[in-house]
């Protein structure tokens, strides 16, 4: 490496050879090297399943992990862990080798070298308050157990004190249990607003509609603060105690269903609605729902992607439970300073905004092991939070795309001279110690003795009657085709 960097004297190639660098410098440096003749290009490896080990030992070095350490902790000095976003995505994990997707039936998923348990359907994602991605796990599914195990194995014992408030779109009473386990002073769990418009927009191919306007419109006011309630206002927070309706909260829940108000009162209410900063009580908020189903009826009426009317599914945010769960959010920032609440993210937006960046990461992969999945997230979630506490903790003097300001974080330097030196020269003539390479190659083994056990195909004779068309008439015999074909050699040839 050192006489390589000696002969590109322009390449760039810097003395020593950081996790930063082997993104950004060292692809550029690669080119330059072919292109300068330098035959030590020949000695690195072509092939991607050789490099992975390479990745592997950088990225899992006692360096590597120490920066993320200090990375984590900084966010835990900066109340990061006071309120988190939890969510799940399923795409990455289609491409997973060795399981079936998880859509299919359950005896065709256990008809695979990977099941159960043992496979990958989601990657569970986490935000912290200002929208940090403090992890990111590859989980067998979203439940509330193997959320608690991948948030206990990823986040230190200070992040998961600090949590108080967990966004979700599905809180439970047994979520809220499990979670207990592991963050021991969770207060609450909040439901994500923006999903209710999300699945209303469903029923339109994903168009957004006069009435999923006033939708937004409405639940946009549960990410609001007003600081002239007090954090009483709303009652305590709702942790699974049992919730009822009033009568009046009944009456419009059946108005919400049937869409029964009548349409000029429908357009009083939505006007009237637009100038709240929040819902100051439940039965304002059902009041805006029965008058968004009796001003969009024809809206109401369509089928969501569920199977369901728009009606019905905006009957089921009237359930107590689901109320509850969504003035959670005016509860907590109500409990929360202005300038918390400047970063704080709307629900789970921000997880469905990373999931789409995931998405885009991954788009060009076509398959990959489990512990390759493992590995990549565990690289992306350092580079997210290396951005965002440069750009949060050590602001610019103006602001830069988060691309930009990974890469000057990068170009600063991540190792030492020494540090590097004393990490590639620590038991030079031993093998560096590789547990997730180790783990690749069974993940591949197995897949070869699970398809080696499988019984041999058996041809199916093809059927007497084949429908003949212009393209597939059986030719004659003494037709010729398109090629080259080999003539007999004669006798007098030479050999």
């Amino acid at each position: 490496m050192t006489e390589m960097s000696k002969s590109l004297p322009n390449s760039g190639l810097p003395q020593s050879l950081d996790m930063g660098q082997v993104q950004t410098v060292w692809p550029r440096f690669m080119l330059d090297a072919v292109r300068r003749g330098s035959k030590l290009v020949n000695l690195l490896p072509s092939h991607t399943s050789r490099w992975w080990p390479l990745v592997e030992d950088i990225f899992q070095s006692k360096q590597s992990h120490l920066l993320r350490s200090s990375m984590i902790e900084e966010c835990v000095k900066h109340q990061e862990f006071r309120a988190i976003s939890i969510d799940g995505t399923f795409r990455v994990c289609l491409s997973v080798l060795g399981q079936k997707p998880f859509n299919m039936k359950k005896s065709d998923r256990e008809d695979a070298p990977f099941h159960g348990h043992e496979s990958v359907s989601r990657v569970i994602t986490v935000r912290g308050r200002t929208g940090a991605v403090v992890s990111m796990f590859p989980s067998p599914g979203e439940g509330a157990e193997d959320i608690q195990v991948g948030l206990q194995a990823s986040l230190s014992p200070a992040a998961l004190q600090q949590v108080l408030y967990v966004a979700t779109d599905a809180p439970s009473q047994k979520l809220f249990r499990t979670l207990r386990q592991v963050l021991p002073n969770l207060v609450a769990l909040t439901l994500d607003p923006v999903h209710l418009a999300m699945h209303y927009e469903s029923s339109s191919a994903r168009k957004k509609t006069a009435g999923s306007a006033a939708l937004r419109r409405c639940l946009a006011k549960f990410s609001n603060q007003d600081a002239a309630l007090s954090p009483s206002h709303w009652g305590n927070f709702f942790s699974n105690q049992d919730a009822k309706l009033t009568s009046r909260e009944e009456a419009l829940r059946s108005q919400i269903l049937d869409g029964s108000m009548l349409e000029s009162k429908a357009r009083k209410l939505l006007t009237k609605g637009e100038a709240a900063t929040v819902w100051v009580s439940r039965v304002e908020f059902l009041e805006q729902l029965a008058a968004i189903s009796s001003a969009f009826r024809s809206e109401v009426a369509k089928k969501t992607e569920e199977g369901k009317s728009v009606g019905q599914l905006l009957w089921q945010a009237g359930q107590p439970d689901r109320l509850e769960y969504l003035f959670n959010n005016l509860r907590v920032r109500s409990a929360m300073s202005a300038a918390e609440n400047l970063l704080l993210p709307t629900g789970t937006t921000s997880n469905e905004s990373l999931h789409a960046e995931i998405n885009g990461w991954f788009r060009q992969t076509q398959r990959l092991h489990r512990s390759t999945l493992k590995l990549k997230l565990d690289i992306l979630t350092l580079s997210k939070l290396l951005s965002h506490n440069a750009a949060l903790y050590s602001p610019t003097a103006r602001q830069t795309l988060s691309s930009h300001v990974l890469a000057r974080r990068l170009g600063a330097g991540l190792w030492t001279q020494e540090q590097w030196a004393a990490w590639a020269g620590t038991d030079a003539r031993k093998k560096a110690s590789l547990p997730i390479e180790k783990q690749r190659l069974a993940e591949k083994n197995r897949i070869k003795e699970f398809v080696a056990k499988r019984p041999a195909t058996i041809k199916k004779r093809p059927s007497s009657k084949v429908h003949r068309t212009a393209f597939n008439l059986p030719r004659a015999k003494g037709i010729k085709r398109a090629g080259v074909h080999s003539r007999p050699r004669s006798s007098g040839a030479r050999s």
